[in-house]
């Protein structure tokens, strides 16, 4: 049986009371918790319980790497969960179906009494939208641990209330998430790049990444603040990501690179050693900002600049999960993230309308730099 956390049945208790038919009678709930506090934990306790109801449920994820890594953690809590992603036979006698949503809207959609939606920032895409007009009489739950669009738009128009399980500084002040270093490491100039979808044009943004002086500008940077530790490296695409690792072993630093592309046995088999320390640098693309489970990963370097603030919390929220001996998760922004969108362990004020209240950095002198 797995052991909950206080603030995790705390925030399960708040979910059912909205949900309620004879208090709050919510049916849309987004529910908002940190990266790194167990958000997985909640709704696979929550799946538990309505499997002792005997209701059906789908869980959607966006990426067929979670569903297996779902199904697993749903075991733990006693749940055999069929799944619906491509390549693996379905079972649809099975309760509890947890989908990919490329496969699910390509297939028939499964009964269900309640609709669980991981990383349910994504769920404005009309895929995900779809789901509302399909099971228009579930019980509907999104988990993220940002709440908000890369345009500042919110989830008013998809969810009937919010509730953000508590401020980052809380679960880094009781010990369940580490203290986090913030090092200013560089300022790329993105001034000339246009943007593309309300983000940077990722050719440009290359092109500027490549330049010789922000590349060795990683190395230096990892060797004096983070040598020796095992760090997550955030590239622009493939071709950056992989020029990211060259440098890395020209300097002596056994790195590897993963993206999508990357078959799966290869993929396990440099996670695992980056696991087991053989390797030191695990750069990739997108690949790890969301869902994967590196506990022990000790620092991160950004190397892609962004206006997504989804997309900046998900990066430096890899290495927040604390580990024996781990003083602090180290953040190299090298991408000049924290002018952007400020520094990232400060508390952001969450709403269903959109982009949070936040403090921005004005002044180097607020975080550690290279070039005090």
């Amino acid at each position: 049986m797995v052991e909950l956390r206080a603030y995790q049945k705390e925030g399960i208790t708040k979910i059912f009371e909205a949900w309620n038919p004879k208090g709050l009678n919510l049916m849309k709930v987004l529910f908002q918790m940190p990266t790194g506090t167990g958000k997985t934990t909640v709704f696979s306790e929550i799946v538990r319980k309505a499997q002792e109801k005997n209701k059906k449920v789908l869980l959607v994820v966006h990426r067929t790497e979670l569903v297996e890594q779902i199904k697993d953690r749903l075991a733990s809590f006693g749940v055999d969960a069929g799944i619906i992603t491509a390549g693996i036979k379905p079972e649809p006698i099975k309760a509890i179906q947890v989908a990919t949503i490329q496969t699910l809207s390509r297939r028939e959609y499964p009964n269900a009494d309640i609709v669980i939606i991981d990383e349910c920032h994504h769920s404005k895409a009309d895929t995900y939208k779809k789901l509302w007009s399909i099971y228009p009489e579930a019980r509907f739950l999104g988990v993220t641990a940002t709440p908000v669009r890369i345009n500042g738009d919110g989830f008013s128009d998809l969810y009937d209330i919010l509730i953000p399980l508590g401020k980052l500084s809380y679960f880094i002040q009781e010990g369940y998430l580490a203290r986090i270093k913030h090092l200013v490491c560089g300022i790329p100039d993105v001034s000339k790049i246009k943007q593309v979808r309300r983000d940077y044009d990722l050719q440009m943004l290359k092109n500027v990444m490549l330049d010789n002086s922000v590349m060795a500008n990683l190395v230096d940077s990892y060797n004096k603040f983070a040598d020796g530790k095992k760090t997550i490296v955030f590239a622009v695409d493939i071709e950056h990501s992989k020029s990211i690792v060259e440098k890395y072993i020209e300097a002596g630093i056994e790195a590897v690179h993963i993206d999508a592309s990357t078959p799966k046995q290869e993929r396990k088999e440099k996670l695992n050693q980056f696991r087991n320390g053989t390797v030191k640098i695990l750069s990739n693309v997108d690949i790890v900002s969301e869902g994967f489970d590196v506990p022990d990963c000790e620092a991160v370097q950004l190397a892609r600049p962004t206006k997504s603030l989804v997309l900046y919390l998900q990066q430096v929220g890899r290495c927040m999960r604390p580990l024996e001996g781990k003083e602090f998760g180290i953040v190299l922004d090298n991408a000049g993230l924290w002018l952007e969108h400020g520094i990232s362990y400060i508390d952001r004020e969450w709403s269903l309308e959109g982009i949070p209240k936040h403090r921005k950095v004005t002044n180097p002198k607020d975080v550690i730099t290279i070039d005090t």
